[in-house]
């Protein structure tokens, strides 16, 4: 019940901060911007990111998230919260849209999550267990920003430590299972990000 009272809470607070901007006559160079992460609600999360232009060709990004508002693909149950923080380096930026371009930027992110186990306890219950990573993340990508609206899509590679999940993910990067072989020290991170930009 929790999960869709916040769940509207943060579509309504989106539409009406999407309504307020886009009907604003307020002019001027769009430094900020207000994204959600495009279907992290199917990976079972829901994230917000705000971006702020600190010169021309260079932003800082904070992302906060909720683990366990959406679907849960993996059916482990989780519950917790994550954190992101983000300096980029916007290649061919302009002064009128700092917001817009090819980019380069190091990351660090953290999640911290209880989840139901693969394994079972002896009374053929789930037993919940705890699993805190962080990695350091070196990212490439691409935003678009134009008047209100700006999309935001990346891919990454980076380092990773911490108490992992059996699943690997970890809600916003996920650890190297691929090939048959598995490092929980290696974390690869991508996603698409929608929302508004604003002066």
């Amino acid at each position: 019940m929790k999960t869709r009272r916040i769940t509207k809470l943060l579509v309504i607070l989106f539409l009406f901060l999407s309504n307020s901007l886009t009907y604003s006559q307020t002019e001027g160079v769009r430094k900020n911007a207000l994204r959600t992460t495009f279907l992290s609600y199917a990976t079972g999360s829901t994230k917000l990111s705000y971006e702020r232009s600190i010169t021309t060709h260079q932003s800082v990004e904070i992302t906060g998230g909720v683990i366990g508002i959406g679907y849960d693909g993996k059916s482990n149950n989780p519950r917790g919260g994550l954190f992101r923080c983000a300096h980029k380096y916007i290649i061919n930026s302009n002064p009128r849209y700092p917001l817009n371009g090819i980019y380069i930027k190091s990351e660090f992110a953290l999640s911290s999550f209880n989840y139901d186990a693969k394994q079972k306890s002896r009374n053929d219950e789930k037993t919940r267990q705890n699993a805190t990573m962080g990695a350091l993340l070196a990212s490439a990508g691409y935003q678009w920003t134009k008047h209100v609206f700006t999309v935001d899509g990346f891919v990454g590679i980076g380092g990773a430590l911490g108490n992992e999940c059996d699943t690997y993910y970890h809600h916003g990067f996920i650890l190297w299972d691929f090939f048959g072989t598995k490092c929980k020290y290696v974390a690869l991170t991508f996603g698409i990000k929608l929302g508004i930009a604003f002066p």
